[in-house]
């Protein structure tokens, strides 16, 4: 999102001509560069959108265009609210939907067949979300889905295109996120919440996943 100035971002062999009050996006994990002859103020949101966890909104709806007018006063909201508030907080996630939506391209058969996918499975992430961690029984998953252990892999592997077990990491990595960046607790508590036998498999485990160490997380992200 441009505050001031003018400028030129490079991204994929493309080049794209910046101005104040617009908003563009840019894919995630493509090179990008910017070139300026004065100053260019800008700030940057990193959406990383999933429907119940499973599809990526991009996926699912894939931008129709670049490059959109900002919303007026969005980027004063987005810069001053209090990450402390949690009113504040879903204020700002409202209004950064409501600036995304615009980009995104129209519903789709394929996209009404994976829809129809992720409401076959919110029996299964509601399960995970209420169960979450390290010790989660796969046993207990298929269970909740009618299913032995090996036919819920294969179908899940089938359905989404990932595993099963690489989608519970990664809500566990989320979930582990979430409390190091807005919440107090010490890094062994959540470990034991997100049910890791020590603290240092849990380090090991954050580590892994986002290249930083929990409190290396913490003192980066935290609010």
């Amino acid at each position: 999102m441009v505050k001031s100035g003018t400028g030129l971002g490079y991204t994929k062999g493309r080049r794209v001509f910046l101005r104040p009050g617009r908003a563009y996006l840019f894919p995630l994990r493509v090179p990008l560069s910017f070139r300026t002859e004065g100053r260019l103020e800008k700030s940057f949101i990193h959406f990383n959108l999933r429907h119940q966890g499973l599809f990526d909104l991009f996926e699912l709806l894939p931008p129709k265009c670049l490059e959109r007018p900002l919303a007026p006063g969005l980027l004063r909201t987005v810069s001053h609210f209090d990450s402390g508030s949690l009113p504040e907080l879903l204020s700002v996630q409202a209004a950064l939907l409501s600036a995304l939506h615009p980009f995104l391209g129209p519903v789709t058969g394929s996209t009404a067949a994976r829809l129809d996918l992720a409401r076959h499975y919110q029996p299964l992430i509601e399960y995970i979300d209420a169960h979450l961690g390290a010790d989660l029984s796969m046993a207990a998953l298929a269970g909740v889905m009618g299913l032995s252990t090996t036919w819920l892999s294969m179908r899940f592997h089938r359905d989404t295109g990932g595993t099963l077990k690489r989608f519970i990491l990664e809500r566990i990595r989320v979930r582990a996120e979430r409390e190091l960046s807005a919440t107090g607790k010490k890094v062994r508590e959540i470990a034991r919440e997100l049910g890791f036998r020590d603290e240092l498999y849990f380090s090991k485990f954050f580590r892994r996943e986002t290249g930083l160490y929990p409190s290396a997380w913490r003192e980066r992200y935290a609010g």
